[in-house]
């Protein structure tokens, strides 16, 4: 009789020592579940966190790039300023782009045979748009001039131009290619404007007694004219310094860029053409002349690319002056 109550109450602590592990079981799965959801999404959030740093990285490769551009353009802008002087900024906006080739006088009035091309896609060079006109039946010989701008950090062409035709008949046959494809662009060929009368852009109004200076700069000068070309205009008006015509060009170029300095030995000279300037002319071209009173660049080079202050400042400042500007 005693056995009986014994194997009952060892079976009921069975059970209970059964269902005590079975929950504890459970319980160890339940918490390797939420383990595994939270390891989960724990390299959720480091998959996103790595994209999120990736496409942070991303954005400040592109910022850094960026500012390697901005900075080679003011690099570029400030070597320009360098070789120009103290009035680039004056006159930088003011005055047109270079063209590509040097071309004469003669050539850029012949505006009657001459045309203007925009749309050239910027991966061709000069030598594909003298192939286009040759495919459509107008040879090299018949291009008497083609002038195509560049930008200056690349070199590529900018997209547009002028080209001078040698006869009218092939200047006619030119106009006619205009919508033909260059590439995967079409062009856009139509007849160039004509030269704009002297205006107020190319007049001086400029009181000759009022601060007047011995240097005098010279704007909307012809890209082709020299130091000689100056000199030769101005020296009827009195005496020049020694290395006091200075013409402004691109640093990397060597291209003039529009405008020059002059600087006379005495100031009544200088004065002199300021009262003289609208008959001023420089290869046929008018130019605006102004006093300036700036100094010239330690960066400021020849013709030739020396040094100016090497050249000519050591031995003679008498008529510069220390440091004077360009």
């Amino acid at each position: 009789g005693i056995r009986q109550p014994l194997f009952f109450f060892s079976l009921l602590q069975t059970r209970r020592t059964m269902g005590k592990r079975s929950k504890e079981k459970k319980k160890e799965v339940v918490e390797e579940s939420d383990n595994l959801q939270e390891e989960e999404k724990g390299e959720s959030d480091n998959e996103k966190d790595a994209a999120d740093d990736d496409q942070e990285q991303q954005q400040k490769r592109r910022r850094k790039r960026k500012r390697k551009r901005g900075n080679k353009e003011k690099e570029d802008a400030d070597d320009d300023a360098n070789d120009g002087g103290d009035d680039v900024d004056k006159n930088k906006d003011s005055e047109p782009e270079a063209p590509m080739n040097a071309v004469d006088q003669k050539k850029t009035l012949e505006v009657d045979r001459t045309i203007y091309i925009e749309g050239i896609p910027f991966t061709c060079s000069e030598q594909d748009v003298r192939d286009f006109f040759t495919k459509h039946e107008l040879t090299k010989s018949l291009l008497t001039d083609v002038r195509l701008p560049v930008w200056q950090d690349s070199g590529r062409l900018r997209g547009y131009g002028h080209i001078v035709l040698d006869t009218e008949e092939t200047y006619k046959k030119a106009l006619a290619l205009s919508g033909e494809y260059m590439g995967q662009r079409y062009v856009t060929i139509q007849a160039a404007q004509k030269p704009k009368q002297a205006s107020s852009a190319t007049t001086t109004t400029v009181d000759p007694n009022v601060n007047p200076s011995k240097t005098l700069i010279l704007n909307n000068l012809s890209y082709n004219a020299t130091e000689d070309d100056v000199n030769q205009v101005l020296e009827k008006y009195g005496s020049i310094a020694d290395g006091g015509v200075r013409v402004v060009r691109h640093s990397q170029t060597g291209r003039s860029k529009g405008f020059a300095y002059v600087e006379f030995v005495n100031q009544e000279d200088a004065i002199s053409v300021v009262k003289n300037a609208s008959k001023l002319a420089i290869l046929s071209r008018p130019c605006r002349v102004d006093y300036d009173h700036g100094r010239v660049r330690g960066s400021f080079r020849t013709a030739d690319r020396k040094l100016w202050h090497k050249e000519y400042n050591n031995d003679d400042e008498s008529n510069h002056g220390k440091g004077q500007r360009s």
